[in-house]
């Protein structure tokens, strides 16, 4: 059975005597789908949900309402999941949010929300939370998209942790800080070095390497591994490990 879809185009800022006659019309005439799209990328979600729940009124089920938002301000994501709240029954995405300007609603970002969120607003998804990630870089690899450092649940940092005192709480216990679970997504946490680490991390460190050191020694370490980095970018927490093991090593008598 063939579905008739009636997009419309600019929906945020046409007018609202206008998208009401057109959204009824297009009913009336056999159109079960209807696509609403914030094509400028314009709206807030305030915005977004007021007009998906006067679409909603306009156009009642079985049809069925769609949402389609674009990332101009950075709300793509928020914007979808308002028209969700609002009635609409799916969000058009893209993996990695990537489409005109500054792309589109990313899959995994909803994804991610109605993981974590999905109960509260009666809503969910059935998507492989875990096999997005390889498809993410598979799709990297074919645009020549270059790794975004700190985009959510993607990008290269998404889990990584630097400040010291977020470090001493997640060598603790992870969930002092993180809500998101890497390992969801196909990630892995990391702990990150730069200056903004503290000696908490170097105590983890020293401790594994079976090293004992005093504060003296500790805050010469600090200042050499730490403070006094010439790096301006963050490293895996394995490449110190390494640098120590290398630099500290008992001498064989």
């Amino acid at each position: 059975m063939e579905t008739v879809a009636v997009g419309i185009e600019d929906a945020t800022r046409g007018d609202l005597g206008y998208l009401q006659q057109l959204t009824e019309r297009a009913v009336e005439a056999g159109a079960r789908y209807i696509p609403v799209a914030d094509t400028s990328g314009c709206a807030s979600p305030a915005e977004f949900g007021d007009l998906i729940a006067r679409i909603r009124a306009w156009a009642p089920a079985p049809v069925r309402i769609g949402v389609h938002c674009h990332n101009d301000f950075g709300v793509a994501t928020a914007n979808a999941i308002a028209g969700l709240e609002a009635g609409a029954d799916d969000v058009q995405v893209t993996v990695g949010g990537i489409g005109e300007r500054a792309g589109n609603t990313a899959m995994e970002e909803v994804c991610a929300f109605l993981a974590y969120k999905g109960e509260q607003i009666g809503l969910y998804s059935t998507a492989d939370l875990a096999g997005i990630y390889g498809v993410y870089n598979r799709l990297r690899e074919i645009i020549r998209l270059e790794e975004p450092r700190n985009k959510a649940i993607f990008g290269k940092y998404a889990f990584g942790t630097a400040a010291g005192i977020h470090q001493a709480g997640m060598l603790r216990n992870p969930a002092t800080y993180e809500y998101v679970e890497p390992a969801r997504f196909g990630r892995e946490r990391s702990l990150l070095i730069s200056r903004h680490s503290g000696r908490a991390v170097l105590r983890h460190l020293l401790g594994e390497l079976g090293l004992e050191i005093d504060k003296a020694k500790l805050d010469e370490i600090y200042r050499t591994y730490i403070f006094e980095r010439a790096e301006s970018d963050c490293e895996d927490i394995s490449v110190l490990r390494e640098r120590l093991a290398a630099d500290l090593a008992p001498v064989p008598g």
